[in-house]
């Protein structure tokens, strides 16, 4: 009966450590959530999560390289997704884009 006995014990405390694993990612922890206005506005303007993940960052005065790390993402898909933000918000340049999501 020992040995039973161990193993469960033995499978409890793995799947305690194994909840203790889903910590969010470091990307997750990295992206300052700011008030729900600044999702919505992105919504609002059709922009994607991952998009508004960019911008956010952007706004937060995170550099291309510095938010590409961030999101564990290369530089060029950051440049994609702020060139798509912009077409989708008139062809806004990063100042602009900054202004309006602030």
């Amino acid at each position: 009966m020992e040995p039973a006995l161990s193993s469960t014990m033995v499978e409890s405390e793995r799947s305690i450590l194994v909840s203790v694993d889903r910590l969010p990612s470091r990307a997750d922890r990295a992206i300052v959530r700011h008030a729900p206005s600044f999702r919505a506005k992105c919504s609002r303007y059709g922009l994607s999560s991952r998009e508004a993940d960019v911008l956010e960052l952007l706004v937060d005065g995170k550099h291309v390289r510095a938010i590409a790390v961030t999101l564990g993402i290369a530089d060029a898909t950051v440049h994609c997704h702020l060139r798509n933000a912009g077409i989708k918000l008139g062809g806004a340049k990063r100042s602009a884009i900054v202004r309006l999501l602030r």
